[in-house]
């Protein structure tokens, strides 16, 4: 049994224009015509259609977009208004004599089959390893960075655009694949972006920052952003890294009764598919709840949609370790865990100050150092200087051997321990 598809009558009505001389193809008529059809094309079709209806009018692709959404703005408002007013102007076809049906609905005959293949094929090919950005902490694929609001997510993503783009070490310790980057800053303006890159260049010397391109504007990613990010990767096939600021700028409002696993998920995956298809990194710049959060993924604004499509995920936490002002926690699929020690400078560059457990046991260190010392001579027990310091008496107890093997604190019996007068 054959049935007519709605592309195969905007096909049909394309083949018919073409075959029309050019001075007849150009019509308001026409375009109106084409445009209430393409209305009931799939989503995922309509940019390869909108690309021919572009052609027969001789206007580019960007202009067909922008008349083509103002066009279903109107009729989705009319028929807001009015529910059962017919689609305007059109001649009587077989499209509109079908019954209503879900346009991204698929016949049988448009179905492809599945593509498989066995596992022992799978192990004898030969498959590139994934591409690291930033070695050991960033790699191709999507990646969200969320920490709270004003925490300075911004300008690590401006240092880390800097170091993609001049192949240097973003916080000055993770060498960087050189790449172009695109810097997608939604929420700033050209005075704002500028004196931030100027202080963050102080004391950079002059990298080479002709592989760093930056915006102001991107469509939401349902009206065209994506197109427009895969626009600029396919005329830049050197391209490492894609910083969109932020997520909440790209996506579209969820409607009232809509599944927001859902939706968080169906915004996501485009942009992984992109970012996988071109062997890049699309990072989305996001807020952390307020709430705290055993699992620091939860700590993520948003569904489980969100972080479940995500490759990889930065969360920046204000620190309490040590010497670090904040600490990155990086985790990810391709890469290993890690939580970074990181400080603000007075030019607004993060630099790298430790791996966060190795600053918080030094930090501790230094705890029992200043509390031994304050007494200096007096012997006290590990147990005393774990309830004076709030720490388990386990991990005191390990700190205070490696201190005694250092030679730091001297032994005064079983668990007991001080610091000489003539050391102080």
């Amino acid at each position: 049994m054959n049935t007519t598809r709605p592309s195969d009558d905007l096909t049909d009505t394309l083949r018919d224009i073409f075959a029309l001389p050019k001075s007849e193809r150009k019509s308001a008529v026409i375009k109106r015509n084409l445009f209430t059809r393409l209305l009931v094309q799939p989503v995922t079709d309509r940019n390869f259609f909108l690309a021919d209806i572009a052609n027969t009018q001789g206007i580019d692709l960007e202009t067909a977009k922008i008349e083509f959404l103002d066009f279903k703005a109107i009729i989705d408002k009319e028929r807001k208004d009015a529910p059962f007013k017919p689609l305007p102007d059109v001649k009587p076809s077989k499209v509109f004599q079908r019954p209503a049906q879900d346009p991204n609905a698929y016949s049988p005959e448009m179905i492809d089959p599945l593509e498989t293949e066995t596992v022992e094929s799978l192990l004898a090919r030969e498959i590139a390893p994934v591409r690291f950005i930033v070695k050991p902490i960033l790699a191709e694929g999507l990646a969200i960075f969320a920490g709270p609001s004003k925490i300075g997510k911004s300008l690590a993503c401006l240092s880390l655009s800097i170091a993609v783009a001049s192949g240097s070490r973003f916080l000055d310790e993770y060498l960087c694949e050189p790449g172009r980057v695109l810097y997608l800053g939604l929420e700033d303006g050209d005075a704002r972006l500028k004196a931030r890159f100027k202080s963050i260049l102080k004391e950079a010397g002059k990298p080479n920052l002709a592989m760093l391109d930056k915006a102001l504007k991107m469509r939401k990613s349902t009206e065209g952003g994506i197109e427009q990010v895969e626009l600029w990767l396919t005329e830049h096939p050197d391209a490492r890294l894609v910083i969109v600021d932020t997520l909440a700028r790209i996506r579209r409002t969820p409607g009232r009764n809509s599944n927001s696993y859902l939706e968080d998920s169906n915004f996501m995956a485009p942009l992984q598919s992109l970012a996988q298809a071109h062997h890049v990194c699309i990072m989305l710049i996001h807020h952390t709840r307020k709430m705290a959060a055993a699992d620091p993924l939860d700590l993520i604004s948003g569904t489980t949609g969100l972080v479940g499509v995500a490759d990889q995920a930065w969360i920046l936490k204000r620190g309490s370790r040590g010497k670090a002002e904040a600490i990155l926690e990086v985790i990810g699929r391709d890469i290993e865990s890690i939580d970074i020690g990181i400080s603000l400078d007075e030019n607004l560059k993060w630099t790298y100050k430790g791996e966060a457990g190795d600053l918080q046991k030094s930090g501790e260190r230094q705890a029992i150092v200043n509390l031994l010392s304050e007494n200096p001579g007096a012997i006290f027990k590990s147990s005393d200087i774990a309830k004076a310091l709030q720490k388990s008496q386990a991990a005191i107890g390990y700190l205070l051997n490696k201190l005694m093997q250092d030679g730091i604190v001297l032994s005064g019996g079983y668990s007991k321990y001080y610091i000489p007068k003539e050391r102080i």
